[in-house]
């Protein structure tokens, strides 16, 4: 990616259209979008303003929109803004899935070796392991057909 991320919530009980170089993004009531830092930051005073209809400078009610900067910046390539959104929020679902299925992939190896772990606590022994020998101590043998 080439800015780093901030999520930007829509706190209100309507939509949003937050605009930012002519470009339009939509936000649906309690809706959460992970945009570019500075991106996040202008839409969030434009939501502070549509919300509360005051000056862009209440950083209570901003807290409350966007939350803590999150490292993403890689590489810069110049792309239109809209791409730039586009791509930043492709990257970041995909981020967030490949951590979700490692973890997944984590916890069921996890459950896996917990599970083997029981089966050879509680194994009970197989035909032939079970000392069907003699009384006398030697071995059983098969009977001869």
């Amino acid at each position: 990616m080439i800015f780093n991320t901030r999520p930007v919530k829509n706190i209100g009980d309507e939509v949003f259209v937050g605009t930012y170089g002519g470009v339009d993004i939509r936000f649906e009531p309690s809706e959460t979008r992970y945009l570019p830092s500075h991106i996040a930051e202008h839409v969030a005073n434009q939501l502070v303003k549509a919300i509360l209809k005051k000056d862009k400078d209440n950083l209570a009610e901003i807290g409350k929109i966007l939350g803590e900067e999150i490292a993403t910046k890689e590489s810069t390539r110049i792309l239109s803004l809209k791409e730039v959104i586009e791509l930043h929020e492709k990257e970041f679902k995909e981020m967030r899935e490949k951590k979700e299925k490692e973890d997944a992939i984590l916890k069921e190896k996890a459950l896996g070796i917990a599970k083997k772990d029981v089966r050879q606590t509680t194994r009970q022994p197989e035909e032939g392991e079970r000392g069907d020998d003699k009384e006398d101590g030697s071995p059983s043998q098969p009977a001869d057909r």
